[in-house]
């Protein structure tokens, strides 16, 4: 993404993400400092930072920037029916603790059947850790959004099949970065 850094001379600097924090020479002559890239994105209107497309869209909702067009946005024709399309690009995941993922586990339990039959008394006094005690573990993160888009009444028919609100996101221009990062995600209406 391209930022624009004025200079005193009045002319504007192109600069990307990798000129942040440096300075970089104008067509005048003069060295401009370019800002942190967290000014960067405020300067164009962005917030300092967000982690993903997903949660710039919910940002932009949020605070009343997400524009609506006048048309539909997948065959361009004009229409006032409006549509929330709700995308999931992440989704954390858990992984339970359970005497066949931790090693020390399996030991204590092959130990304890084997006491069981010949020292029934030790038995008692080796405990395991209980998996029901310990929390469970938890990965990635939940990377969801809902948008509101103008669509036609043919293109919500179309939507409503299996891969139709894959197909519009598709179509739609603010949608097409966020495929990028996530190729896997999935839509509904």
């Amino acid at each position: 993404m391209d930022f624009q850094v004025p200079c005193e001379c009045g002319q504007t600097l192109a600069v990307t993400m990798t000129d942040a924090g440096s300075s970089k020479l104008c067509g005048c002559g003069r060295l401009v400092s370019i800002p942190s890239l967290s000014q960067l994105r405020q300067l164009s209107g962005l917030s300092a930072y967000e982690a993903c497309p997903a949660d710039e869209i919910q940002r932009m909702v949020a605070d009343g920037t997400w524009k609506l067009t006048k048309n539909c946005s997948h065959c361009g024709n004009h229409t006032d029916s409006i549509i929330y399309l709700h995308g999931v690009c992440e989704e954390a995941w858990r992984e339970t603790p359970s005497i066949l993922n931790d090693k020390s586990r399996v030991t204590v339990f092959v130990l304890r059947a084997f006491l069981f039959f010949f020292l029934n008394r030790i038995l008692f006094r080796i405990s395991p850790r209980n998996p029901e005690e310990e929390e469970p573990r938890e990965f990635g993160r939940d990377v969801h959004f809902t948008a509101p888009f103008r669509v036609c009444a043919s293109c919500q028919r179309q939507a409503k099949r299996k891969q139709g609100a894959r197909e519009l996101a598709e179509a739609v221009p603010a949608l097409q970065r966020l495929l990028k990062k996530y190729p896997d995600a999935t839509f509904r209406l």
